[in-house]
């Protein structure tokens, strides 16, 4: 029943924020993480279900693409201590064999999470889950990320979705919100959405929050991937140094210039002895410029 009441009383039992791996998912939400096929959200995921685990969160990794055979590969090589700890959907194989595998609807997840009760519920991936669906139709993903949202907050959890982006287009140096594959819905009714790709070390690899609509954007989380794991976790401050994406780098020299008290030509100068080409450094000099809160008059 829905009534009304003053604002004081009604705050009074709205739950704060709680945080599932803080800053960058929260409890009873759904958030994305995307990127493009081989960059490495899987073994990411992986990672953080096992690094979760040993903080005492329950975690119930669903694999719908079936890559049990790749995940337990990774189990091997990598130094994976609470893996007894993270509940994995299976299904037998006629061989007395097993696959890792995923319910079919969402009335069935909604039945698995209700009797595990997991603090997160790491989703691998939307392709499949919503195989049945449009992922290009703003219908058909709205109401898909609402069941999600309330199996979220019927059992107060969380849910990590792992999505695709499209193609980069030639030209583009940069993930957008746009880039995420399927309908606009599914960003628009996500929480927290993460985009991850390579960064400029050959095994790094940097996940940029681009969307987060309960607190403030969480700085870039970079790390490594290597045939032994996942290393150097850390969220990287905007003027510690030459990391990420092209853009990315591009960026953090545009705010180190201009935080140094440089002029704008004399930043473009340097961008450009960087490689960067007029739209890349016109881009970067913009994004350091608002990050800076600096309002140029005319060219200075």
């Amino acid at each position: 029943m829905i009534y009304l009441v003053d604002g004081v009383i009604a705050m009074q039992n709205i739950n704060p924020l709680e945080w599932i791996w803080e800053p960058l998912i929260p409890r009873n939400c759904v958030s994305i993480l995307a990127s493009r096929g081989g960059v490495g959200k899987s073994g990411f995921a992986l990672w953080l279900a096992n690094l979760l685990a040993g903080e005492g969160k329950r975690i119930l990794y669903v694999d719908a693409e079936r890559c049990g055979c790749h995940i337990k590969q990774r189990t091997e090589d990598w130094t994976l201590d609470n893996l007894s700890k993270i509940i994995f959907t299976v299904e037998n194989l006629e061989d007395g064999s097993s696959q890792t595998a995923a319910p079919s609807t969402l009335v069935e997840l909604h039945q698995i999470v209700k009797d595990c009760l997991p603090d997160l519920v790491i989703l691998d991936s939307l392709t499949v889950f919503a195989r049945s669906l449009d992922t290009n139709r703003r219908d058909h993903m709205a109401q898909y990320l609402e069941e999600l949202t309330k199996i979220c907050i019927e059992c107060n959890s969380g849910i990590l979705l792992l999505a695709h982006t499209k193609k980069k287009q030639q030209g583009e140096d940069t993930l957008t919100l746009d880039s995420v594959a399927g309908s606009g819905a599914i960003t628009d009714l996500a929480r927290s959405v993460m985009l991850m790709d390579f960064a400029s070390d050959a095994d790094g690899r940097i996940i940029t929050q681009l969307k987060f609509n309960l607190t403030a954007k969480s700085k870039p989380l970079m790390f490594k991937i290597t045939n032994t794991g996942i290393h150097d976790v850390k969220f990287q401050d905007a003027r510690e140094g030459n990391t990420g994406t092209k853009a990315d780098r591009f960026r953090l020299l545009a705010t180190k210039c201009l935080s140094e008290g440089m002029s704008k030509k004399d930043a473009r100068q340097i961008l450009k002895e960087d490689g960067a080409s007029p739209a890349e450094y016109g881009r970067a000099l913009d994004w350091a410029s608002s990050q800076l809160h600096i309002e140029w008059m005319g060219e200075l």
